[in-house]
């Protein structure tokens, strides 16, 4: 098996597909790393920079499960004292702008332990 052909089947596996360089797509829903930029199916949806580092971080490690000092600490950075509740409100305000394009709730709250972004999220998505 030819190394080309082993890494398309990993991509297709894992459902993680890097197209174009810095961008990330989870379905129709497209992460620009370098524009900063959030869109669905071409349509751009805003996002706030905290918004963004935390859909990126998620966006990078699908499935993953995350703790709110974890998430916090990547989306504000050490520079700021910890708010827990701030990633609360951010993650509120990220599934809020979601459902008007996604069936289900991508990002999921594993009780007792943070978030992760569900891996297979390409049935979910419909047209907004």
């Amino acid at each position: 098996m030819t190394w080309i052909v082993f890494f398309a089947k990993s991509v297709k596996r894992v459902g993680f597909l890097k197209n174009r360089i810095g961008v990330i797509q989870r379905g129709k829903l497209e992460l620009n790393e370098l524009e900063q930029t959030v869109s669905f199916a071409g349509r751009e949806l805003y996002f706030t920079n905290r918004e963004f580092r935390i859909l990126h971080l998620f966006f990078q490690y699908p499935g993953q499960v995350f703790s709110k000092g974890q998430i916090y600490r990547y989306a504000a950075g050490e520079r700021e004292k910890d708010d827990l509740h701030t990633v609360e409100i951010s993650i509120s305000r990220i599934r809020k702008k979601l459902r008007e394009c996604a069936s289900e709730e991508m990002i999921v709250t594993v009780h007792g332990r943070g978030y992760k972004w569900k891996k297979e999220i390409e049935t979910y998505f419909y047209e907004c």
